[in-house]
């Protein structure tokens, strides 16, 4: 269920080349539904890691706390070797925030455990095991996290395994989860706690052993509930014994079940347990006294032969007795339908009643036409498409509905052939939201085997939906003006859900559905759903609950929003920010290509105002889904050259749903490119009109030179212009050029295919002085020129352009430019990329190529270019002398470093 504007649109749009680079393939984005982008974790993690920037942003910020809370470290050990605690003791030595002080402890005796905590005076303990070993982030996030929520009494984090080759295993955990945790101690056995709370509870319970940690957490949620415990979710635990392996050991399974019933029999809950479909899994049967009546409501409209099945599978499969069903019909005109359900109507039985509307409307609608009419405390929305497999599914579903903080709860659905439909529905995946585990087969345990036990999820589906009546009159039912056909039961959980009930999926309750979505319709007839009310039911769920949808608690934003297996996201390694609390502003840049333009006006800028910590993010090679961009909370979003259809209306989308400070940057005069550039027959139509549309819709416009904010004034009331730099990282640290290497002067050219018409203006000069020069062209020749050119070097990949352009080792540069509007507005890059190789330049006396720097400006005439040429060649120590001053000009004034780079700052951020 993918966004109906295409979420992978990519950014790359057609652009006068400016530099020598060969044509490199188009940036696209993996399609968000169809082909996700796989990744391996190495490569991953790899990308994961702490940049300068964000260092020293993190510990000035550290610095600024009022208090700095102190840590303890607790070191659990149950015989390591030397080295194993060597390790564990390294990892926390080597803390961004120093431990307040690290202790080894026998891992058996819980009693010394608590002792020491309570000998203690530090603010929070981090338990670790003897092997395992910390991020170096670790204490700073934990101390981060506790300053946001100072309620927080426990925090837990995503880990993964140390292997022999290297980290391995993770594990995204969600956000605490009751039923999960319930089920299985899902944490590990790896806190970071409140010391004082857990002295006032009594400490660690040493009958625990193994699963202290995870009885304690249980423990808190029985004083202080859900909001106590904290989730990290950012792998900050590296375990010498993998996550998996540790579920099964002994002391873990053995002690699984005793912890669990202490604590539902401290709570009062009545239960029965029963052994899970894994190791130290645990099945909770929930016990109660009463067996209150359900309302089955399930919406109909001429699917006869779906009826049939589903009306027989309930009445001889089901064992739970109190039930009645209400077909709630949308008009049927089938002959087969209708005369079905007038023959259950005829029977008079009370335990079917048909509920009929007289025009067509939607799922919602009919969903909560039943309200009034049901007799049950308890309704059961179920799709015609389903049918009943096990005797028991009825009772597994009010095991969960009669307990008093579940809303809502849903079931396993399966197709026919065993592939698991639906395990949870997932906020954000696939643009809005989805079903989880779509297509695992069905003894597939599932990521972190969450398709073999009881949890919640923030949302399930409403092929199954059981909802108390009284909680479904609390939220007013479904939304069905907002959400008659789609995405009515994600916004009815969500509504539950803020009304402070969880809402359950179990996978013990399992049904068989044909296959169609009930997000989307599921009847035939006349009720027929288009993509514009898909679109639109699409952005009011976006609009209602777009923060949900971004950080669904049931998930890890680590994990994928492209497919429904669990995979990695294949963006947060790229834009990685760790920290809690905000350290550095976050930008979200989409270039327009990969070439010299988006290089130089956003990825290199980017680049080095990242590099010295002055902004953090991402550059993108698409338009982020509302759902993702929220996730990826940019708080400035640049986009270069956005003209497309296509681009114009993503950009709408991105006004319409984000916060973000919006930036459209511009490098070239593009509603008026020369007669001969090639790329003129290649610009969208109306190009004035459709900049105009994109300015429209952005806070700010930034530009290269003064001549072009002029002819674009009137675009928009913030235009501000940042001047083109050469970044230090490609043209600070080039080598020398070898001056007078060849037999002959060597004079030389570099340009684009763009550049035919300007290249044309020297033709002449290029054969009359054949004899005299060695010609050097790098990237384009025309053939008619190719006799009279020495050497000719086609264009290299763009960040080796650099190196090369030197490499060719001219003693004299040619810049000629047709003097025309669209050249006026350019910049004078050209110049400064021939200074920083040392290159004297001979260049058009232009506007874009006049002010201070110390080049040869000549009229476009043949008489000029000559004479200009055979001066320079008459003194080639003085040529080379002005190489020099025009190369020492470029590396004082105009490097992408100091004033200039805060010139960017400025220009990017809000302000």
């Amino acid at each position: 269920m993918s966004s109906v504007l295409p979420a992978d649109e990519t950014i790359t749009t057609h652009v006068p080349q400016e530099t020598p680079v060969v044509a490199e393939a188009r940036e696209t984005a993996a399609d968000p539904v169809a082909a996700p982008v796989e990744l391996d974790y190495a490569t991953w993690l790899a990308r994961r890691q702490i940049s300068g920037g964000q260092r020293r942003a993190a510990i000035e910020r550290m610095h600024s706390w009022p208090t700095l809370p102190t840590l303890l470290v607790l070191v659990l050990d149950a015989g390591a070797d030397d080295a194993a605690l060597l390790a564990t003791r390294s990892s926390v030595k080597a803390q961004l925030l120093a431990a307040s002080g690290i202790d080894v402890i026998d891992a058996r005796d819980i009693a010394a455990l608590n002792h020491r905590v309570a000998a203690s005076d530090a603010d929070w303990v981090q338990i670790v095991h003897a092997g395992d070993r910390l991020d170096e982030l670790a204490l700073y996030l934990t101390a981060d996290r506790l300053r946001e929520d100072g309620e927080l009494h426990a925090i837990y984090s995503d880990e993964d395994a140390l292997t022999a080759d290297g980290y391995a295993e993770p594990i995204f955990k969600p956000d605490i989860n009751l039923d999960l945790l319930r089920s299985y101690p899902y944490t590990g056995r790896a806190l970071a706690f409140r010391r004082s709370r857990l002295l006032e509870l009594g400490g660690f319970d040493a009958d625990r052993g193994a699963l202290a940690l995870h009885d304690y957490l249980l423990r808190l949620i029985e004083s202080d509930g859900l909001p106590a415990i904290g989730h990290l979710d950012d792998v900050i635990y590296h375990a010498a014994l993998p996550f998996a392996v540790w579920l099964t050991t002994p002391a873990v399974g053995d002690g699984v079940a005793p912890t669990l019933s202490a604590h539902l029999d401290r709570l009062g809950v009545a239960h029965r347990l029963h052994v899970g479909s894994f190791d130290s899994a645990q099945r909770i049967e929930y016990l109660h006294p009463d067996r209150p009546l359900v309302s089955i409501v399930i919406p109909v409209c001429n699917q006869f032969v779906l009826l049939n099945v589903l009306i027989e599978s309930l009445f001889s499969t089901t064992n739970y007795p109190a039930y009645e069903i209400l077909l709630v019909d949308g008009a049927s005109d089938d002959p087969a339908t209708c005369r079905y359900m007038a023959g259950l109507e005829a029977l008079k039985a009370p335990s079917v009643r048909v509920l009929r509307h007289k025009d067509p409307c939607g799922i919602s609608t009919l969903c909560n036409s039943a309200f009034a009419e049901a007799h049950g405390e308890y309704l059961l929305f179920l799709d015609v498409n389903s049918a009943v497999l096990h005797a028991d599914w009825l009772d597994v579903l009010m095991q969960h509905a009669q307990r008093p903080e579940i809303g809502a709860v849903g079931a396993r659905l399966h197709y026919s052939d065993g592939r698991v439909l639906h395990g949870g529905i997932l906020l954000g995946l696939h643009g809005i939201a989805d079903h989880a585990f779509v297509g695992e087969a069905a003894t597939a345990p599932g990521y972190m085997q969450r398709l073999q036990v009881d949890q919640n999820y923030s949302a399930v589906s409403g092929a199954c939906l059981m909802v108390r009546k009284s909680v479904f009159l609390e939220v007013d039912g479904f939304s069905d003006s907002e959400f008659a056909a789609t995405y009515h039961a994600v916004d009815l959980c969500l509504k539950i859900r803020r009304a402070g009930f969880l809402t359950v999926w179990t996978p013990y309750a399992r049904l068989l559905h044909d296959g169609r979505s009930d997000m989307l319709v599921s009847r035939k007839g006349r009720i027929q759903l288009d993509f514009t009310q898909l679109n639109t039911e699409q952005q009011s769920l976006c609009e209602r609950w777009l923060p949900w949808l971004a950080r669904d608690p049931a998930y890890n934003r680590n994990l994928s929003l492209h497919n429904s297996n669990f995979s990695l996201n294949d963006q947060r390694h790229v834009a990685w920010q760790p920290f809690v609390n905000r350290v550095l502003p976050r930008v979200l840049c989409l270039p327009a290509d990969a070439f010299g333009c988006g290089h130089y006006r956003v990825r290199q800028p980017f680049l080095a105002l990242q590099d010295e910590g002055m902004l953090d993010g991402m550059i993108g090679t698409r338009y982020l889904a509302s759902v993702e961009l929220a996730r990826f909370e940019a708080d400035v979003v640049i986009m270069q050259r956005q003209l497309l259809d296509s681009q114009l209306e993503r950009m709408a989308e991105l006004k319409k749903h984000s916060g973000a400070f919006r930036i459209f940057e511009l490098d070239d005069y593009l509603a008026n490119l020369p007669m001969k550039n090639v790329h003129r027959s290649e610009m969208p139509s109306e190009v004035r009109k459709k900049l105009r549309q994109a300015v429209a819709m952005v806070d700010r416009f930034v530009v290269s030179t003064e001549p072009l904010a002029e002819q674009l004034g009137g675009l928009h009331s913030d235009i501000r212009v940042v001047k083109n730099n050469l970044p230090v990282t490609w043209w600070g640290h080039l080598e020398t050029p070898q001056r007078r290497a060849g037999p002959k002067p060597r004079v030389g050219w570099g340009g684009g295919s763009s550049h035919r018409g300007d290249l044309e203006l020297i033709a002449d000069v290029v054969r009359d002085l054949a004899g005299e020069v060695e010609w050097v062209f790098f990237g384009m020749c025309p053939d008619k020129l190719r006799p009279y050119v020495h050497e000719f070097h086609t264009g290299v990949h763009i960040d080796d352009y650099p190196a090369k352009l030197a490499s060719l080792n001219l003693d004299l540069a040619l810049a000629p430019l047709e003097d025309n509007v669209f050249n006026e507005c350019k910049s004078n890059l050209r110049l400064l990329e021939y200074g920083a190789c040392g290159f004297p330049v001979i260049c058009s006396d232009v506007l874009c190529y006049r002010g201070d720097l110390p080049v040869t400006r000549v009229k476009n005439r043949y008489r000029d270019w000559i004479n200009a040429i055979r001066m320079h060649l008459s003194d080639m120590d003085a040529t080379a002398a002005a190489g020099d001053a025009l190369r020492d000009a470029i590396h004082r004034d105009w490097m992408l470093t100091g004033p200039r780079l805060l010139e960017w700052k400025s220009a990017w951020l809000p302000g």
